[in-house]
């Protein structure tokens, strides 16, 4: 009878799991703005709300490095963030630095890949997982380049016709 009680509560339990995760992702976690959009769908498709986020990053990097359309993947982390790369990450030690292109490198090989090249159904707690992945590495892109990220102040076309 135990056993049977036990395997009645693993859906239950489950559920709650799904719950809370979707709560932390949503109300607690502050995920960057660039990949709102993105993750939106995260209930009904864990597998393309972390392949559109992992794509986000790839985009984002692409552009802030002036880099063509066809410079993906693995490829662009290295030319972006590689020893003379202009994205290169900041840290204390090269061995820092690098450790946070490896991050990037991942990024790109284990969590975009396999969501671009099959059908994963993914788990939503291993979405989320991943998901926060891209958005630290998003963090820290903004961190270290900051003013790559700044937005421009809007103007007020109005007193600029007065003057």
């Amino acid at each position: 009878m135990y056993e049977r009680e036990k395997r009645e509560e693993a859906p239950l339990s489950r559920f709650f799991s799904v719950i809370i995760s979707i709560i932390l992702i949503k109300l607690t976690i502050p995920i960057e703005p660039e990949l709102l959009g993105d993750v939106k769908d995260i209930e009904r498709n864990p597998g393309g709300a972390v392949f559109q986020a992992a794509r986000r990053l790839e985009i984002i990097l692409r552009e802030i490095g002036a880099y063509p359309a066809n410079l993906i993947g693995q490829r662009l982390i290295d030319q972006a963030m590689g020893e003379s790369g202009p994205l290169r990450p900041l840290g204390a030690t090269t061995s820092e630095r690098d450790a946070w292109v490896h991050l990037f490198r991942g990024a790109m090989g284990a969590i975009r890949n396999p969501e671009g090249h099959r059908d994963q159904q993914l788990k939503l707690e291993d979405a989320i997982g991943q998901i926060l992945t891209v958005n630290m590495l998003l963090r820290k892109l903004k961190q270290d380049f900051p003013d790559t990220f700044r937005k421009k102040e809007p103007t007020n076309r109005e007193d600029e016709e007065d003057e």
